[in-house]
């Protein structure tokens, strides 16, 4: 976050704040657009997430979302989620030194095992069967280290249906839903459903995500359970 600061501009009207995705510190109808790239899906509650965008949200504002697939149409990459869960719940029980050393020893393996077959099936003109495989973005064999960390290190995965995803978010206040399911998982967009006839919406003074439109909110609201390295710290790249 510093990093980014340094690289701002001044003058820009970009302002940034960490803050938990499933209590956003902004005043409703205020943004314009939303973005989670393979957050809520970390988190205790990944609808509340999506609700919380829409609360924020201007009528007629859009999400952009993706989530960890099903993989309802995979067999394979079925098999692989059953694998994950077994392997977050064995885990669990390991400091996290030992846990990140798993997943460092278990990347070669599982380059070798589906990342390599994924480049030979590509090579052969087979791309599509190459894709099926879980992992098959492997570069190296320690190139699957960040994603294994992601997978297992997180405390909750949750996995949506394509159809599962589409109910939820219009059940969060959201139309004109397109889910577009991919190997490597659901991306969806949306937008806020308008303002009943009547209702008029107050935008902030000094436009989108303005300072102004923060509410005096706690930084953080820890669900109670989650620890203190839970994935609702990850939860704040919701983007305003």
């Amino acid at each position: 976050r510093v990093l980014f600061r340094s690289r701002l501009s001044t003058g820009t009207k970009i302002h940034l704040f960490r803050a938990s995705a499933l209590a956003v510190p902004i005043r409703d109808c205020v943004i314009d657009t939303a973005y989670s790239f393979g957050v809520f899906h970390h988190t205790t509650n990944p609808p509340q997430c999506m609700a919380e965008a829409s609360r924020v949200l201007k009528p007629g504002g859009s999400l952009f979302v993706y989530l960890y697939g099903a993989h309802e149409s995979a067999w394979l990459k079925r098999l692989g989620v059953g694998a994950e869960r077994i392997l977050m719940a064995l885990m669990r029980k390991l400091p996290r030194r030992w846990r990140e050393a798993c997943c460092v020893i278990l990347s070669p393996p599982m380059w070798a095992l589906f990342s390599l077959p994924a480049r030979v099936l590509t090579a052969c003109g087979f791309a599509a069967l190459a894709r099926s495989l879980p992992m098959h973005w492997g570069s190296g064999p320690f190139s699957l280290v960040p994603d294994l960390k992601d997978r297992l290190l997180a405390p909750v995965n949750h996995r949506y249906t394509r159809a599962g995803l589409d109910r939820t978010l219009r059940e969060s206040g959201f139309q004109h839903v397109e889910v577009r399911a991919t190997p490597s998982g659901l991306y969806a967009y949306c937008e806020k459903a308008a303002a009943p006839s009547g209702v008029r919406v107050l935008s902030p003074a000094f436009g989108m995500a303005s300072l102004e439109a923060l509410r005096p909110l706690p930084v953080w609201r820890r669900d109670v359970h989650s620890g203190p390295g839970s994935a609702d710290r990850k939860s704040t790249r919701l983007n305003s």
